[in-house]
């Protein structure tokens, strides 16, 4: 079994007492989909809003930082090896940017 994990901010799936890797998975893309500031007792958890609007190449670099920075934070079970950016094919113009992180399990986490 790999312990390599891609998660997508534009999944869905919500699992109620996800265990193991479906939970890491859940856990990763809440913070990739949580605004910060919007978390009742926790306004620090979450992507930064002032970069909605930022020139792409500019906001791509910012939101890596703020990705990393959130997931070593929230997700300590993990290591961010690779962040990527898809945009919306059907409207380029759009400037919408969903992020792709590849994560691999750290040795010694049980699952």
């Amino acid at each position: 079994m790999t312990n390599s994990l891609v998660v997508s901010a534009d999944d869905s799936n919500i699992q109620i007492g996800a265990r193991g890797r479906d939970e890491i998975v859940q856990n990763i893309r809440l913070i990739l989909t949580t605004i910060r500031g919007t978390l009742y007792l926790d306004r620090n958890f979450g992507l930064n809003p002032d970069l909605i609007d930022t020139p792409q190449l500019q906001a791509m670099v910012k939101y890596r930082e703020e990705i990393i920075n959130q997931i070593e934070k929230h997700e300590p079970r993990v290591n961010v090896v690779e962040i990527d950016f898809t945009t919306n094919q059907n409207d380029s113009m759009s400037g919408v940017l969903t992020p792709v992180v590849r994560v691999e399990i750290k040795n010694g986490v049980l699952l």
